[in-house]
């Protein structure tokens, strides 16, 4: 069985994170959560839903939270980013969730909840900018802080979020590396917590979810969404359709079999299941669109994600056979692009 890879951002961004920005911005209109509330975005990869959350949301904060070094560095060439922070919880948040301390550092991470993770003493234990020891595609410790001081701006820009803002002009996104069932916050420290494309590669989703309304203060939304790899991401479905004409075994990998929380049955259960109420769900439909055949395929050989590692691990004369497989079976348009269904399953619940 082919060892899925998470450690190379640009390629995941190539792959697959290119076409979640359209549904992060169905999702975000979806939730049309007031501005000014304290966010948080788990399994938050190269940045597509942060960098969405910053350009329309207007959060007092937001923390994105992952445990791919590789994937927060990635993101924090495209976001503006806080300074990187340390210390202790201490300082408190008023009544509509809004920062009450103008500082940045060590008071903005208390601000914002985050608890000081790893082993050590002192303030700012077990937390690190990337660069400091942690090398490409490594888990780092939770509670890792991604950042540097002073602001930085990518050439993207979060997609259009406020070019060149920084924590004393505009908003901006701290980046934490952690565990998502085993969040770095405290209690009730934020009123917003999202993610996208993630909940699935978590192995215990229901410990995931529960640390979502865990850190959620009451009243808070807690909301997440999924491709629907059975029926609606259109791009996997092909691979693998034509991978497993060609090699049956396949089959065991396909996300559509074996990611079966990707329903929205199943995640209503596990939204009910940690305590959450108004529990809703909707599919969000968005179309990929590949320039071309290369445009499709160049990212499977990306080495990121479960059908680029498959398609590592075949030697040439089989990958090529895939290959020219897909080509035969991809739909064009009359301009030789690629339109492609792209659906995901969004859910949603309020705290208590």
């Amino acid at each position: 069985m082919a060892h899925e890879l998470w450690a190379k951002g640009d390629a995941y961004e190539a792959y697959v994170g290119r076409w979640s920005r359209p549904v992060a911005a169905r999702f975000l209109t979806w939730l049309a959560v007031p501005p000014g509330r304290r966010w948080l975005d788990v399994g938050c990869g190269t940045g597509a839903l942060t960098g969405t959350i910053l350009a329309t949301a207007t959060p007092a904060e937001l923390t994105g939270i992952d445990p791919s070094i590789a994937f927060l560095t990635t993101a924090g060439s495209r976001l503006t980013l806080l300074p990187a922070a340390s210390g202790p919880p201490s300082a408190a948040t008023g009544p509509t969730g809004a920062r009450t301390d103008p500082g940045t550092g060590a008071d903005s991470a208390a601000a914002s909840g985050l608890t000081s993770a790893g082993t050590g003493s002192g303030a700012g234990a077990g937390l690190c900018p990337v660069g400091a020891g942690a090398g490409s595609g490594a888990r780092a410790d939770s509670g890792s802080v991604v950042g540097a001081a002073g602001s930085r701006t990518g050439p993207e820009a979060a997609s259009g979020a406020a070019q060149g803002a920084g924590p004393d002009t505009g908003p901006g996104a701290r980046f934490v590396a952690g565990d998502a069932r085993a969040l770095p916050l405290r209690d009730a420290a934020v009123d917003v917590v999202v993610s996208g494309l993630a909940l699935n590669f978590v192995p215990s989703p229901a410990a995931a979810v529960a640390e979502f309304a865990r850190v959620t203060a009451p009243g808070g939304t807690v909301a997440a969404y999924v491709w629907d790899y059975a029926d609606g991401m259109a791009m996997m479905r092909y691979f693998w359709e034509a991978a497993t004409t060609l090699d049956p075994s396949a089959a065991a990998l396909d996300e559509g079999r074996r990611m079966s929380i990707c329903s929205p049955a199943a995640l209503s259960a596990l939204w009910s299941a940690a305590g959450l109420t108004a529990v809703t769900t909707r599919p969000i439909d968005t179309t990929a669109v590949f320039a071309d055949f290369d445009d499709y395929w160049t990212p499977f050989l990306g080495g990121t994600g479960p059908a680029p590692s498959y398609v590592a691990s075949l030697p040439t004369d089989h990958r090529d056979a895939l290959r020219d497989l897909l080509r035969t079976r991809l739909p064009r348009a009359a301009d030789g692009s690629i339109p492609l269904l792209a659906r995901a399953l969004a859910i949603r619940g309020t705290t208590i």
